[in-house]
């Protein structure tokens, strides 16, 4: 069975299918073969555009979110949309969520 991993990237798409290869390519939200609905679609624009909102243009090495309770809440919800996906496919594809691992000093 394939992986579809679920995972944030600056300036990606959030969704990455396994190839045959076993390497994970970016693949477009409306992709054929997952035929997502398009209010999954846009919870899962919608969820990425905070995250592509972190990204600081002037200097990259400070981008991310400002707080450890907005990265806890971004991986909570990319969590909840990963089980809505995988529900979704029914077994279609292995869906798993990459959660985004940022230290925070404090």
């Amino acid at each position: 069975m394939r992986t579809l991993r679920i995972k944030s990237e600056y300036g990606a798409i959030p969704l990455w299918l396994e190839n045959s290869e076993h390497w994970f390519e970016n693949i477009d939200l409306r992709d054929e073969e997952l035929n997502l609905t398009n209010e999954l679609i846009q919870k899962i624009k919608d969820w990425d555009k905070i995250f592509q909102n972190s990204f600081n243009e002037g200097y990259p090495p400070d981008s991310g979110f400002q707080s450890p309770t907005e990265l806890f809440e971004h991986n909570e919800i990319g969590n909840l949309l990963a089980m809505e996906v995988s529900m979704y496919l029914n077994g279609k594809f292995e869906v798993i969520y990459k959660p985004l691992n940022d230290e925070f000093v404090l």
